[in-house]
Parts: structure tokens; sequence; C-alpha cells
């Protein structure tokens, strides 16, 4: 799927056969919160087939077969989360508009399953902790490199970005190599520093430090 489609949110008895035992596919949770959009219908935004770690505990990642609409998680299930992440969609999840999805209704017990795989092990004082699709970003992807010239392809035929933007930003990111590169090493340009991370407000927030964060959440690359 690309950018622009127009897709269809499978019934959620087809999700659920997608499914493990931890309400993941791929790794990557079925959230609570997506269950409102089965049955619905929406153009997807951006191939999800790169993103960062939202918790700047790993660097680029690569995900399979995933895609953005234009959603956010409005953390309900995840002790009124505010970080308003991104929606991850498998496109095993969707299917393209305009097909007769059906009248399947969600089996008994489907929420349950979705609410336990919202849930991590407590804290030892007895404090919730939630996962999901962002505190899961690390195992449901792999490392991708910057140098792996395929990704700006992948931005190309995914409409994602235009051949034009791709790149302007591949020659700046070259151009800024070499002149690290040219530079004497004591005046070399000092490579950004991660965000230090800084308590949260909410101790039940949905981090996998869970009382920690990293600045605003992101879910994709650039956003």
């Amino acid at each position: 799927m690309k950018a622009g489609d127009w897709v269809e949110v499978r019934p959620l008895h087809e999700i659920l056969a997608t499914l493990d035992s931890r309400a993941s596919l791929e790794a990557l949770p079925f959230m609570p919160e997506m269950v409102r959009y089965c049955g619905t219908r929406f153009t997807v935004w951006k191939s999800a087939h790169k993103t960062c770690d939202p918790t700047g505990a790993t660097d680029m990642r690569r995900m399979k077969d995933a895609v953005h609409g234009e959603m956010r998680c409005s953390g309900e299930a995840h002790g009124g989360c505010e970080a308003r992440c991104l929606i991850f969609w498998k496109e095993a999840w969707l299917k393209p508009a305009g097909l007769d999805a059906g009248a399947a209704r969600a089996e008994a017990g489907a929420i349950g399953l979705l609410m336990e795989g919202a849930r991590a092990p407590a804290f030892p004082d007895g404090s919730p902790r939630f996962r999901c699709q962002s505190t899961e970003i690390a195992p449901a992807t792999t490392p991708l490199s910057p140098t792996r010239l395929n990704q700006y392809l992948d931005d190309i035929a995914t409409g994602n970005a235009s051949a034009a933007q791709v790149g302007a930003r591949v020659s700046v990111a070259a151009l800024t190599g070499m002149l690290k590169r040219l530079s004497p090493r004591g005046d070399a340009p000092p490579r950004p520093s991660r965000r230090r991370l800084r308590p949260a407000m909410n101790r039940s927030a949905c981090s996998p430090a869970n009382w920690w964060r990293c600045g605003p959440p992101r879910t994709s690359c650039g956003r």
C-alpha cells in the first residue's frame, strides 16, 4: 500500500485471527483504541516502512507491511496517555476500500483480549504499566542504517516523498558527512546529543520506563 490509497479497516473478527496471544502481529499490538475504526475507511497518509523509536533507546527502525492514516491514539486504554501517537496499521488489518466488508460482529471477549494485550507486568509497588505500539517499536522493527539507499527509493515508490525531496535530503546528508570528514579533529561539528530523560508528570504514562518520557513523542521520522 502507498500514500493516497483508499482502504477499509477489516472487521474485528478478521483482525483477531491475525493476532498472537499478546494481541500483536509481528510484535506490533492491535490496541483497544483501534477497535472504533473497524469497518471504517481512510486514505493512507504515509507508508510506515521506516520510523524512529520514540523512546530514544534505538535509532532508525524498519517496519514491514504497515501504513499510517491520520488517526492518533486516544490513550483511553493506556491509563489516559496523552502522547497522541500516530497509529500504525498493518496491511493485514486493511483491505482496498469498495469491497464488501460483510456484517461480521466481533467475537465475545475480543475487547478483553485487546485490553489484556495493552497491559505489561506491573511495577514492584503495584503501579500499572502499559504496552502500546510506541513501546513495542524496537521488537516490531529491524535496524535501519542511514546509508541504506533502498530506503530512499522506498520513499519515492510509496509516495512518501517526491524524487526532488529525496534528492535534496540525500544531498544535505552527503554534504554534512563531507564537512565532518574535512574538519580537523578538534573542530568537527558536535554530534547532536540525545535529549535527557525527564520525569513524567503522570506515573502511568505510556513508555517503556513508564515514569520517564523523552520529549514529544515521534512515531515516524520527521514528524
